[in-house]
């Protein structure tokens, strides 16, 4: 996927697929972390975290789902 403005360095962007849907996520943090999913809402997408999602402690593993 081509965001723009890029998304942050820190960041991963990727696509989880199901035999229903797919959804794009934001990451952050190790996946062995403790998972801590944000969830937004309104007409805002995932990308409205992204400041949050590096300011978050070290250990936690940081999902955001988009619309």
């Amino acid at each position: 996927m081509i965001l723009n403005p890029p998304l942050r360095d820190e960041l991963e962007s990727t696509v989880i697929a199901t035999p229903r849907l797919r959804t794009h996520t934001l990451m952050h943090g190790p996946a062995n972390g403790e998972a801590v999913i944000l969830v937004h809402g309104n007409a805002s997408a995932a990308r409205f975290s992204e400041e949050l999602m590096v300011a978050m402690p070290a250990h936690y593993w940081v999902i955001v789902p988009d619309e």
